[in-house]
């Protein structure tokens, strides 16, 4: 979950590496050439989500992520949040 307290964040979809003894982790045969869909246009809606200020997103194990969403200041009052709010002060 990502939360901004103050101006604009830009989420973009992440290269996901494989990890150890997924396919593509290492040099293995793989068959010929196949069919694939070719390119299609996509919006920079579908590419970047702007999340603004007191706004959250939630992204999948996937890595897809929700569209931006507002919270507020008391859902997410924790001890963690009163502290890092009292050191973004000292700044």
């Amino acid at each position: 979950m990502i939360r901004v307290y103050r101006g604009k964040v830009a989420v973009r979809k992440p290269q996901r590496i494989p990890a150890p003894g997924e396919p593509g982790s290492q040099i293995q045969r793989i068959p010929g050439p196949t069919r694939v869909p070719g390119p299609h246009r996509v919006t920079v809606e579908e590419w970047i989500r702007i999340v603004e200020a007191m706004q959250q997103i939630t992204v999948s194990a996937e890595g897809i992520p929700s569209k931006p969403r507002t919270f507020s200041m008391e859902e997410d009052l924790n001890d963690w949040v009163q502290w890092n709010l009292e050191r973004d002060l000292l700044i």
